[in-house]
This record gives structure tokens, C-alpha cells and sequence, in this order.
């Protein structure tokens, strides 16, 4: 009588039965490493299309004012520009998904200064901590929500061909960490929507209790964050330079 499969196949087990246990241990393993493999490309592309932002909030805070450029290049890749102020200053210029990021640094490396704007409404980084102990979050926080005690502002809206910027800095000496801090809107992206007095003289210092800026202040949403790394001269850092990304150098990035 012919032997039916499961015969035969129980008769094979009785012979051999450490290959059937060999044979069992491979396809195991060989179904931990699928799940596994299936595992990180599901974690993959969970980071690329899902959790890219928060992923990119985590390199915004690890890289701070006062370190290495190195760090900068590490965290942000190769920058889209590089270029020398007259007083040996280098700025590096990086292009990430929805933002810019600004660092200048001296010959030898240190950055002096670091800036990053926010170029999509739901790119809203939150900066922390920072050295004035504020809530700062990009594209949500306002002028107002940030402090009422600037101790500058510079505020500007163009009419030709020159950038916009409204910007707030707080120097607090010891209390800030003898660092100055600076939020406030870059229009490198885009013109940002902005309800600004237009009778303004530029030059004029800006009273931040004026019923039209202090309109201004309650509704702008901030897109940028600089900072100075301690004892840093915000003056010379910037003789050559503008805080955050220049509009008219980064245009080629944007359709007309």
C-alpha cells in the first residue's frame, strides 16, 4: 500500500529529527529579522512623513549660540552658503524642510550668533530653554506673549526693494546670561501678513506703548529666533550681516 505524505513525512521526522529542529530555529530567525526589517522601514517612514517636525525641533534646541560649527554642519547638513564679512566672519546658511537656519561663526569656528526662521505656519518650533526664560514658539507666539520689555526694537516695513524685518531685543546682562536674545519677522519666505502702521519714521526709536504698535504686537506672529552666544557683540556679529536668512539671497529658492 502506498504511504500517504504525512506518512512519509513522519517517518523522515523519526530519522532526522535534529534537522527538523535545525529547520524550525532557521525559519524563526528568518521571521525575527522580516518583522524586524519590517519594523524600521514602518519606523522610517514614520519619521520622513510623520514625525519629521518634531525630529527637526530636537535639532533646532541641541544647537545653541557658543558651540562649534561643526555641530551646525552635523545637525543641518551642507550649507547652502557660505560667505566672509570684512571683519573675518564667516555666515553659514542651511536650507531644511520649511526652515532656514543662520550661523556665524569666527575663523576658528566658534558661532557667535545663530538664527532660525520658520518658514510655514505649521512648522512652530518651541525654543527652549532660552536665556530670558520666555515662551517662544515660532509661528505662534506673538510679539506681545513673548514680553513687553524689549530692551530694543527695529521695526521696518519696506516700500521698494529692500527686506522687511520687525524684530524685539532683550539684553539682560547677568539674568540673560550676558547673551541677547532677538524674536521677531524675517521675510525671507515670504511677505509675512502684518497689520504695520505705514506713517512711521524708520529711524525714530519705536515706542512699543503707541496704540498702533501695540495693535501690531498683540497680533504678529513671530517666525524667528536669534541668539548671541555670552558676551557676544551684537553689533560687530551683524556690521556685515542681517539677523536670520537675507530674502535676496535666498530668492532662487522661492517662485516669483
Amino acid at each position: 500500500m502506498r504511504k500517504t505524505w504525512a506518512e512519509i513525512l513522519k517517518n523522515k521526522i523519526d530519522k532526522h529529527p535534529f534537522t527538523l529542529f535545525l529547520v524550525v530555529i532557521v525559519f524563526f530567525i528568518s521571521s525575527f529579522f522580516t518583522i524586524i526589517q519590517g519594523a524600521s522601514w514602518t519606523i522610517n517612514v514614520y519619521n520622513k512623513h510623520v514625525n519629521w517636525r518634531e525630529m527637526e525641533y530636537v535639532k533646532i534646541n541641541e544647537t545653541r549660540a557658543g558651540m562649534n560649527i561643526i555641530k551646525f554642519n552635523e545637525a543641518f547638513g551642507i550649507p547652502k552658503f557660505v560667505r566672509k564679512s570684512n571683519n573675518a566672519l564667516i555666515e553659514y546658511i542651511y536650507k531644511r524642510r520649511d526652515y532656514w537656519i543662520q550661523a556665524i561663526s569666527t575663523s576658528s569656528g566658534e558661532v557667535l550668533f545663530y538664527a532660525v526662521t520658520s518658514c510655514d505656519p505649521t512648522f512652530k518650533p518651541t525654543i527652549e530653554p532660552n536665556a530670558i526664560k520666555r515662551s517662544i514658539t515660532l509661528q505662534a507666539s506673538t510679539f506681545h506673549a513673548v514680553g513687553d520689555d524689549p530692551t530694543d526694537s527695529k521695526y521696518y516695513l519696506r516700500y521698494a526693494t529692500s527686506n522687511s524685518y520687525f524684530y524685539d531685543y532683550y539684553y539682560y546682562g547677568n539674568p540673560s546670561l550676558y547673551q541677547t536674545i532677538i524674536v521677531g519677522i524675517n521675510d525671507a519666505c515670504k511677505i509675512p501678513e502684518v497689520e504695520y502702521p505705514k506713517n512711521r519714521n524708520i529711524k525714530a526709536r519705536i515706542d512699543i506703548n503707541d496704540e498702533d504698535i501695540v495693535r501690531f504686537r498683540e497680533t504678529a506672529k513671530i517666525n524667528t529666533y536669534a541668539e548671541t552666544s555670552p558676551f557676544a557683540s551684537i553689533d560687530e556679529v551683524l556690521e556685515d550681516f542681517q539677523i536670520g536668512v537675507d530674502r535676496i539671497q535666498v530668492r532662487p529658492f522661492y517662485s516669483p
